[in-house]
């Protein structure tokens, strides 16, 4: 295990010469790493397929794609995100005065990145930190271990050791790691592990961003396209083999159509992956058979009461190639180990609900989603949704596409996460807002107010220049 305290220490003693200040600098890296996606995509697209079974179709739409646009986009907005912003003063007390926030970068900056989507969830943040003008220490996932070895060997390739480093490891090198304090660490993954990253970083007083997970709800409602939702919340539960932490991971249907959902669910399947998605190409396979059992023991259902399988099943699921078949689950009890916890694979629980008010009772009942969906053409439900919950993001009529949006905020709530990414917001993110008020040297007899020693002539006149309330009978706040 390497001298992590010595990386940093070398990487910080670089940070603080203002290398990294300047726009052009800034915009060398971000043109640096999209040389680097456009270059290694072969290399890195070989060893999603190699990791997760990921289709070449699947790995440039859900990895890459949104790379390249998040990078042009900070490439192209960067100047307009550093400039200093002008604000205006609440109190004419200020009027002669400048002030201005502007957005300093934090210094060295740990990424803690996941493998079920290993190379975008690694490349984006990296992407925002660069452009605020920060040094990285990558820390890819040792279970997507083709991934992180292409990361680990490309990355030396084009970026210098104090700009851009790679720790490879599992979980003693990530320990190692959050012994050291950085100026802010980035963690995507399980609510879990977040909160011991949390705790680790509580040590330094080190902010954190986490990006983590839960249950994303759909709601789908007697007005909904039925047609059109099943195959959305199909294909957003199986893109990844459901391995996705804004996949749909369960389906509050209105008893009113929740049968013909079911049925166009299953037909979305079939127009998908065919009649045996073991065989098709585009469905991919579990991480590894830690997992694979994890998913296989929440269908686990032994006196048949939890839950009825629609379609696929454990029976179905092969261990040597870590397929779990995608799975329908329909009358499922709000108690059965499928509903206890995020399921991250391809498995569906229906359940049915016969109001609004019901399946809203039932999202508040439990911890704040990443993501929540709803399919509804009708205005007031959509209202009601999005006035009455509280989750990391809400997407109508479709699911998973928000993530896609680079000028939207990607985060959670409670325990979904904090902070964001994506565009300005990733930009934000791995910055410190700075107030700056500068007052010129002259007309120091306006300040004589402030100085001591004070009587009751400076307090009246302090009084009147802040706006100090007499009474309250005519009050802003007041009500009458």
């Amino acid at each position: 295990m390497s001298d992590y305290g010595t990386l940093v220490t070398t990487m910080r003693t670089f940070h603080k010469t203002g290398a990294t200040l300047p726009q052009a600098w800034r915009l060398e890296q971000l043109q640096t790493l999209k040389r680097l996606l456009f270059e290694c995509q072969d290399e890195l697209i070989e060893a999603l397929e190699a990791d997760l079974s990921k289709c070449m179709t699947e790995a440039k739409v859900t990895e890459l794609a949104q790379l390249f646009a998040e990078i042009d986009y900070a490439a192209a907005n960067l100047g307009s995100w550093m400039k200093p912003e002008s604000v205006k003063s609440a109190s004419w007390v200020n009027s002669f005065d400048s002030i201005q926030v502007r957005r300093d970068p934090l210094g060295v900056i740990l990424i803690i990145t996941p493998w079920n989507y290993p190379c975008m969830l690694t490349f984006l943040p990296l992407a925002s930190a660069l452009a605020a003008g920060n040094v990285v220490v990558l820390k890819p996932s040792e279970m997507s271990e083709n991934v992180a070895r292409v990361i680990a060997d490309v990355i030396p390739r084009y970026f210098e050791p104090n700009v851009v480093s790679v720790v490879t490891g599992g979980v003693p090198e990530t320990q190692a790691l959050l012994d050291v304090r950085f100026d802010h660490i980035s963690f995507t993954g399980s609510t879990a592990v977040g909160k011991v990253i949390m705790a680790a970083a509580a040590k330094y007083l080190t902010p954190v961003t986490l990006e983590l997970g839960g249950k994303s709800p759909v709601i789908v409602d007697p007005t909904a396209n039925v047609a059109a939702a099943a195959r959305r919340i199909v294909w957003g539960r199986l893109i990844n083999s459901g391995q996705s932490c804004i996949a749909p991971d369960y389906v509050l249907a209105h008893a009113d159509v929740e049968a013909e959902l079911v049925d166009a669910m299953q037909a979305a399947i079939l127009e998908f992956y065919g009649e045996n998605p073991a065989e098709s190409p585009d469905f991919g396979r579990i991480i590894n058979e830690r997992h694979f059992d994890r998913i296989l023991s929440l269908l686990d259902n032994p006196s048949g009461s939890d839950f009825d399988v629609v379609t696929g099943g454990p029976e179905r699921a092969d261990r040597e190639s870590k397929y779990i078949p995608p799975t329908i689950l329909r009358n499922v009890s709000p108690s059965a180990a499928v509903m206890q916890d995020e399921i991250f694979g391809p498995v569906l629980p229906v359940l049915s609900v016969n109001s609004l008010d019901e399946a809203l009772d039932f999202i508040k009942d439990r911890e704040k989603p990443l993501a929540l969906y709803l399919f509804s053409t009708d205005k007031g439900v959509r209202e009601r949704v999005l006035t009455e919950t509280s989750s990391g993001s809400v997407c109508v009529n479709d699911t998973v596409i928000q993530h896609g949006v680079i000028t939207l905020p990607f985060g959670g709530v409670g325990s979904s996460g904090m902070g964001a990414h994506h565009g300005k917001w990733g930009f934000d993110e791995f910055t410190h807002t700075k107030a700056v008020l500068g007052k010129g040297a002259g007309m120091e007899g306006l300040n004589a107010v402030r100085y001591p020693p004070y009587d009751d002539t400076k307090l009246g006149r302090v009084e009147w220049a802040l706006g100090y309330p007499k009474s309250l009978t005519k009050s802003a706040c007041s009500i009458m």
